[in-house]
């Protein structure tokens, strides 16, 4: 009888908290396109293209405590090939210099970072200024492993509003 209980117990508490972890994360998604828009303001003046569209946003906090972990919008075009993702890190939270990889790391498994890997053709890098800071963004040529397709790619870190971000 003990050990039943202690079974019973032990599977109540793991039960709740997998419940209240789960949608706990579900609330940091977003696909409100206001939400999405405030979040991008919130990290960097930019100007989106027309032709992306608002598809969703990331506020994810540390639970209880409330500390931001990261932030995050994404755009996309209508058709589905084109997309922008803009992300802002706590700076305590990440290491700054390797944003990217990180956020790739934390991207595998969700629906929204299920994209095709690249194989980088040719690329060059261009500097620029944001925050007043400098920043530098590799602009690349490539193409789907798998789908041969042709990609053009743009990637940097820079300094948010808030703390290192990424484009």
């Amino acid at each position: 009888i003990g050990c039943g209980v202690l079974v019973l117990l032990c599977c109540g508490v793991f039960g709740i908290t997998g419940y209240w972890g789960a949608s706990y994360f579900k609330e940091s998604f977003s696909d409100d396109p206001v939400k999405a828009r405030d979040i991008t303001d919130a990290i960097v003046t930019i100007e989106i293209p027309e032709s992306l569209e608002p598809q969703g946003s990331l506020d994810l906090r540390v639970p209880i405590q409330g500390d931001r972990i990261m932030t995050g919008a994404l755009y996309g075009s209508k058709e589905g090939d084109n997309h922008l993702i803009i992300g802002e890190f706590n700076p305590e939270m990440v290491d700054s210099g390797d944003i990217e990889t990180q956020f790739r790391k934390s991207m595998r498994g969700t629906d929204r970072g299920e994209h095709e890997n690249l194989d980088i053709i040719e690329s060059e890098t261009y500097d620029a200024k944001i925050n007043g800071e400098d920043a530098a963004f590799r602009v690349s040529k490539a193409e789907g492993r798998e789908s041969k397709k042709a990609y053009w790619q743009v990637t940097g870190e820079f300094r948010g509003d808030a703390g290192p971000a990424m484009l």
